[in-house]
């Protein structure tokens, strides 16, 4: 719920705490990390909050998937075959 503070720190702190999720596929992994902040999206309620959350998650998004390089679909089948 801290996702899109005005508070940067706290914004900060709640960020590194969903990378680590993403990161370890032992607690969330990526797929479920990210299936949970789309969830996000229509929870806030009022206009302002629901603008917060929105840039919250865009910058959260961001900082997971810049964390996470892309795969192409014919490395995964060269290294499956490999």
């Amino acid at each position: 719920d801290k996702l899109g503070d005005s508070n940067l720190r706290l914004h900060e702190g709640a960020r590194r705490c969903i990378l680590l999720c993403a990161e370890q596929q032992g607690l969330l992994g990526l797929g479920t990390v990210l299936a949970k902040l789309r969830a996000r999206l229509g929870r806030a309620a009022k206009p302002r909050e629901r603008t917060k959350a929105h840039f919250g998650i865009l910058d959260t998004v961001n900082c997971v998937l810049t964390n996470f390089p892309g795969r192409c679909k014919d490395e995964a089948h060269d290294e499956r075959v490999g």
